[in-house]
């Protein structure tokens, strides 16, 4: 089940879920830096000790070797709480699926990671566990697996 937050502007951050303030504030931040530049996204990670993690990722060039650099200083007891994905506008959107995966293969807790998503007039926030393809997923498309922190 996803949790979802209602709201008409995705600029606004009076909508985001309280504990994603900081995240979100230091996001803005870096989309002002790319800004005009359509293939570049942001990654922001913060750890459960309150750590954070960030990168700037160019499609256009070697997207991987910009992820890997991430994972280069990440370490492997670090659990990741929070994680924000997103471009030049603003629009929050999933990291790669092999970013997600390498994630989880660093630290298995890492699953539980609730990403926050934009959604249709709404932000939502689902784990990395839920977007994988084996996840339990309803008739409608909606996935059953619960994102209990």
């Amino acid at each position: 089940m996803a949790t979802f937050f209602s709201t008409n502007d995705y600029d606004s951050v009076e909508h985001i879920p309280e504990d994603y303030d900081m995240i979100v504030k230091q996001s803005r931040e870096l989309c002002k830096q790319i800004a005009g530049h359509e293939k570049k996204q942001i990654l922001i990670l913060q750890t459960a000790d309150n750590k954070f993690y960030k990168a700037i990722v160019d499609w256009s060039a070697d997207s991987d070797a910009a992820e890997q650099a991430l994972f280069n200083v990440i370490e492997k007891k670090d659990t990741i709480i929070r994680l924000i994905c997103c471009w030049g506008n603003g629009a929050f959107d999933m990291p790669s699926y092999n970013f997600r995966k390498k994630l989880c293969e660093l630290n298995s807790n890492n699953e539980t990671t609730q990403m926050l998503l934009n959604g249709e007039k709404t932000f939502i926030l689902k784990s990395i566990r839920d977007t994988f393809p084996n996840a339990n997923t309803t008739s409608s498309g909606d996935t059953t697996a619960s994102l209990d922190k």
